[in-house]
């Protein structure tokens, strides 16, 4: 699961690679789950979700946004 807060004007990409060993990166994209406006004034919320088939020993996360505003916070957190 990742969670973010974006300036409305982002368009964000989430993509998580999970790997053993010493297999290559193959990124997959994690799928938006919800959206809406945060707390703050001026920023969405977003919630992404990757259900995976096996464990992994490496995960990567890789982030893609439009335009120059920020990504104000990212959070994720690995569950069973």
């Amino acid at each position: 699961m990742l969670w973010l807060e974006r300036h409305p004007d982002q368009a964000v990409t989430v993509e998580i690679s999970m790997t053993n060993g010493t297999e290559q990166k193959q990124y997959t994209a994690m799928t938006l789950d919800s959206s809406g406006p945060s707390d703050m004034a001026g920023r969405v919320e977003d919630f992404y979700k990757y259900l995976a088939d096996l464990p992994a020993e490496k995960i990567a996360i890789k982030l893609s946004w439009t335009g120059d505003k920020p990504i104000y916070r990212i959070t994720w957190a690995l569950t069973q």
